[in-house]
């Protein structure tokens, strides 16, 4: 009887951190979500000019959440790229082409008050 308790326990305990990380992660990808919206917002991007989007969780290098997509009246080599590092850090926007070390965009980064 007392070995069924311990491992009954052990299981709740299992089942409960499983379920810990989860919600941790679940939130943290909400959080993410919203912010590089907000972030984009203030860019003035129409979202009907959006294409190629991406949103993934780069958990074998960085563990940021990253956005990336093209704009159809912007360069096509140029892919924007939104970095979501954590919950009281900025989001890193970074665009990038393969042609070019600086890139110019029609969307800039917007200024910070």
């Amino acid at each position: 009887m007392l070995k069924k308790i311990i491992v009954l326990g052990i299981v709740v305990v299992i089942l409960s951190t499983v379920a810990f990380i989860m919600m941790n992660h679940y939130n943290t990808k909400r959080v993410a979500v919203e912010k590089i919206e907000q972030y984009i917002e203030k860019q003035k991007i129409p979202k009907e000019n959006i294409y190629n989007e991406s949103f993934t969780w780069d958990w074998e290098n960085s563990g940021h959440y990253i956005k990336q997509f093209k704009v159809k009246d912007d360069d096509s080599g140029i892919t924007y790229q939104y970095s979501f590092i954590a919950k009281d850090k900025p989001i890193v926007f970074i665009p990038y082409t393969s042609t070019a070390f600086e890139v110019k965009v029609k969307y800039p980064a917007p200024e910070i008050k």
